[in-house]
């Protein structure tokens, strides 16, 4: 990425991008491990990263941003790893079902003999 921001904007520009990249990066590490310390439940994560403007990203330096992240905790939490194990497997019943109509007879729910 910083050779391909280098050949579009200039060396120097790439450097000091790369610089301010590099400062902000330890503060949000800090910012997680303190939030990790202080609030464990609430499941927070920032994260640094990186915004270009897609119009003006051949010209423009982009941009470093800290985004927080506050993931599901408690009984929401839940909910939605079991919502997403029974779409998963009504998905995979769905494509089962599919692949036997169209003449395909391999069994996805049987694991496989090996080779």
């Amino acid at each position: 990425y910083v050779k391909e921001l280098g050949s579009r904007l200039g060396e120097t520009r790439a450097t000091c991008f790369m610089q301010k990249f590099r400062h902000l990066l330890p503060s949000v590490e800090e910012a997680n491990a303190l939030s990790g310390e202080l609030r464990p439940r609430d499941r927070f994560e920032f994260t640094l990263e990186v915004v270009e403007d897609l119009i003006t990203h051949d010209t423009e330096e982009p941009e470093c941003i800290v985004r927080l992240k506050k993931y599901y905790s408690g009984a929401r939490r839940w909910r939605s790893v079991v919502n997403r194990k029974v779409l998963f497997h009504e998905g995979l019943q769905r494509l089962t079902t599919r692949l036997t109509r169209r003449g395909d007879s391999a069994d996805l729910s049987q694991e496989r003999e090996p080779a």
